[in-house]
């Protein structure tokens, strides 16, 4: 197995970071539901706690599917959007709306995918987006 140059702060660091986390994945143009599924899956490889959501803020009509992951809100897209790329709420940007939607959020189960099946996953959508 080969050893990762990180040492065990710069690693910890990286599993809290979003940009570091996500950013392999930030030009992927996929549904609403496979982003939830790609966030899902890292932040469980991670050892992470999350939360998913279907969630609509006050000034949307559309639902879209949420992870609030530690002080993030993670937007994968509007629930029946498709070409969405992960966005990042932070707290200080919509916290007031966050906080409102979440008190009527709908909680959601999502199946955990291994990584195995997360580059399958990209890769599909990669070839589909190219041909």
């Amino acid at each position: 197995m080969e050893q990762d140059s990180l040492s065990p702060h710069a690693e910890s660091d990286m599993s809290t970071n979003f940009e570091s986390l996500f950013s392999p994945y930030f030009s992927l143009q996929m549904s609403s539901f496979d982003n939830l599924k790609l966030v899902v899956a890292l932040l469980t490889l991670k050892q992470q706690n999350f939360d998913t959501y279907e969630l609509t803020l006050p000034n949307q009509k559309q639902p879209f599917y949420a992870v609030k992951w530690q002080s993030y809100w993670i937007n994968c897209g509007q629930v029946n959007q498709y070409n969405v790329s992960l966005q990042l709420f932070d707290g200080s940007v919509v916290n007031d709306q966050v906080a409102f939607a979440t008190a009527n959020a709908t909680l959601i189960s999502v199946p955990i995918m291994n990584m195995q099946q997360v580059e399958f996953m990209c890769l599909e959508h990669a070839h589909f987006d190219h041909c």
